[in-house]
């Protein structure tokens, strides 16, 4: 695939694309990343590829901050013409920093994104959501959000510093991995008393 040519002064700069070994010249806006399908002339079973870097905002998760590392990860977006709509794919792999989900110590995660998006155009995603693909509108494929909701997506229930990771002490706040912090171990709830007493005559 040919090297997609580097960005101009102006606010728009050409991409290349490639179909069927034929080039296809495609304007696109530098402010966000999106792609105008009004531009790309694709006959049904026609296939263009393109790479393209993603400029990942951080996300806020659980009130923390996360990052993406740089450089820009680079996603490859792929469109197809079905007979009945277009069918549009993202992939990308890219790191993620922020603290610990656990003991607020720095981690990191590799996210892998392959999504797929599909879009009627023979009037039925007006009756059935899954055949209308919400990046799209008027034409224009929002690559931006689609990039950040498939990340945020891709993202693993907890992200945390090492799997094993203990956490923090409930009582001093000490990293448990440091060792002992000699606090004491906290009780059970008195309140709970009865249902635990209950718990261990049905499981005897």
């Amino acid at each position: 695939m040919p090297a997609v040519p580097g960005r101009q002064e102006s606010r728009e700069s050409l991409a290349s694309w490639v179909t069927l070994g034929t080039r296809i010249q495609v304007w696109h806006s530098e402010s966000a990343m999106t792609l105008d399908l009004r531009r790309i002339k694709l006959r049904v079973g026609d296939a263009i590829e393109r790479e393209e870097p993603l400029e990942l905002d951080p996300l806020t998760i659980g009130g923390q901050t996360f990052v993406f590392d740089l450089p820009c990860p680079v996603a490859s977006i792929t469109l197809t013409r079905a007979t009945t709509g277009i069918l549009s794919t993202l992939a990308f792999t890219a790191t993620l920093r922020g603290p610990c989900m656990r003991c607020l110590e720095p981690a990191t995660v590799d996210v892998r994104v392959e999504r797929t998006e599909y879009e009627a155009t023979d009037g039925q995603a007006e009756t059935d959501d899954e055949l209308e693909n919400p990046y799209l509108e008027n034409d224009i494929l929002d690559v931006s959000a689609w990039a950040r909701d498939a990340a945020l997506l891709s993202l693993p229930d907890k992200i945390l510093c090492v799997e094993s990771c203990a956490g923090l002490c409930s009582s001093c706040g000490r990293p448990q991995s440091e060792g002992p912090c000699g606090c004491e171990t906290p009780t059970g709830d008195s309140r709970w008393a009865k249902l635990e007493e209950l718990r261990a005559e049905l499981t005897d």
